[in-house]
């Protein structure tokens, strides 16, 4: 069977699966968020099996999530904010879920929620290229710099002064070929074993895989390692 329909007490279990299944990546959208224990859990695991993951929720929510935002990049995973965000949907390279609850654990419990998953390929691949324009349309959030977390208290406004300075420094970066985390540095937006092959050749208009920037599947080349979006807010 393509697809069913999931009962409403198993769609937290199915989201979990689903994390747990992945051999490539997982894109986790929803407005709201809540990683519950054993989310969490299939969150690292994954996250050491070396899946990629990236989580979308909504900007007006982007205070609140700020302690969220760190366990999830404490897991590798790339977080976005999208305003107006209503869509909650959850996939992997081979399987999606399309539902009506956001990713809490206890909304099954509190709330009659409905729910699709589907291993139906052309859906899964269309799935996957709505999340990916919702990620370039989304704006990445940054690791806090360990200069940035140690400053607290009194000193909230010069971490905010500090933090704006070193990002320009130490922004991660992502390689636009294999997509493993660098420094950001658009001069120099692949990774050492990429750029060896690279050098090879030396094209600087071969199309890569990934943007340097946010990280999301983009046409980028050397010349021009940033999506639209991203090359857009740094000029």
């Amino acid at each position: 069977m393509d697809s069913e329909i999931i009962p409403t007490h198993q769609i937290g279990a199915r989201i979990i699966d689903l994390v747990l299944e992945a051999t490539r990546r997982v894109v986790l959208v929803s407005p709201y968020l809540k990683i519950w224990g054993h989310l969490e859990n299939a969150l690292q695991t994954a996250s050491r099996k070396s899946v990629e993951l990236y989580v979308v929720f909504r900007r007006d929510k982007r205070e609140e999530y700020r302690e969220l935002v760190e366990q999830l990049h404490k897991v590798k995973a790339r977080v976005f904010d999208l305003k107006d965000l209503h869509a909650k949907v959850y996939v992997n390279e081979t399987s999606c879920i399309l539902t009506s609850m956001n990713l809490y654990g206890s909304s099954a419990q509190n709330s009659e929620e409905f729910a699709i998953l589907s291993r139906e390929r052309s859906l899964v691949h269309a799935v996957n290229k709505y999340v990916d324009a919702l990620m370039e349309r989304g704006e990445k959030l940054r690791p806090k710099s360990k200069l940035a977390s140690a400053l607290t208290g009194t000193f909230k406004a010069a971490a905010g002064m500090v933090a704006a300075v070193a990002e320009k420094f130490d922004a991660p970066g992502t390689c636009i070929r294999c997509g493993t985390d660098i420094d950001y540095d658009s001069q120099k937006p692949l990774c050492p074993g990429c750029y060896k092959a690279w050098a090879k050749y030396k094209n600087p208009k071969f199309k890569e895989k990934r943007c340097h920037s946010c990280g999301v599947p983009a046409g980028t080349t050397m010349a021009r390692p940033l999506c639209p979006a991203c090359y857009k807010k740094e000029h």
